[in-house]
Formats: structure tokens, sequence, C-alpha cells
């Protein structure tokens, strides 16, 4: 039985980067589930989809490697959104062996529904932080940084 009376002792785990921002991630990505009420996306299609909307005829080697997953991850992240009319994959006339994808209309006319979603998700989590705005700007810095994500001006 787990006692609410006694401290939890988390050891060093809670000074781990990789664990804290796993946690984070589950909780973001449970909140987006919620969010995404009815549009029946993963949140890799979803980084997919947005990716691949914002640099147009990119391959699909590409796009695993600047979304963080695998190319045969990549494969079936977009057989589904394929599946589904929001991507198709186009054949290079330079080069035959390279597909690169592109977002459809029907890919484009949900995006705003996402993008919709995912500042909601932002909001509760930083709702459920209770984090300062500053703080919340402060920790998104870092983590680009810490991500090589860093915006370009």
């Amino acid at each position: 039985m787990v006692s609410f009376f006694n401290p939890t002792n988390y050891s060093y785990l809670t000074s781990l980067i990789g664990h804290m921002s796993g946690l984070s991630h589950l909780r973001a990505t449970q909140l987006f589930t919620e969010e995404l009420n009815g549009l029946e996306l993963t949140p890799k299609q979803v980084i997919a989809l947005e990716f691949i909307a914002n640099n147009p005829t990119v391959s699909q080697k590409e796009i695993a490697a600047h979304i963080g997953t695998t190319p045969t991850v990549m494969v079936g992240v977009l057989d589904a959104l394929a599946k589904r009319g929001l991507v198709e994959r186009v054949r290079s006339a330079e080069d035959r062996r390279r597909h690169s994808v592109a977002v459809t209309p029907a890919g484009h006319d949900i995006l705003p529904k996402i993008e919709t979603a995912a500042k909601a998700v932002e909001t509760r989590l930083m709702a459920e932080s209770n984090l300062t705005s500053a703080e919340w700007d402060q920790l998104i810095v870092l983590m680009q940084k810490l991500t090589n994500r860093e915006e370009k001006l």
C-alpha cells in the first residue's frame, strides 16, 4: 500500500534532465491526446505533418532525422498520414530513388486545428506547473538550447 504520509524518495532521478524531460513529455502527450479529441492523430504524426508543411519537398529520411525518429518508424507514420489523405509521396524528377513528401489540401485544412490543440496543451502545462510567464519563456529557451533547436531569426 502506498503511504501518502511519508515523502517519496526519488533519489537522484529528479536531477536527471533525461528523466525529468521524459516525465514532461509523457504529460504533454497525455494532454495532447485529449486536446486532439476526434482527430485520430498521434503526436508523432502531428509533428511530422507540421514539419512537412513547413519544409516542402523534404525526403522521408530528412523528416525522420529532423523530428527525432528512425527511418523505419517514419515509414509507418507517413503510411498512416497518406492513408488518411493528409500527405502524399512524390518521386523526385532529378533522382528517381528519392521521394519527397508533401502535405495535401486535406492536410493543410487540419493544421489550424492541430495548432489550436498544441497551444491549449502549452497553456494547460504552464498552469499545472505554476510557472510564471517569464519562467515558462526561459524554460522554452533552455529546452531549445538543450535540443539544438534554437529559433533562428
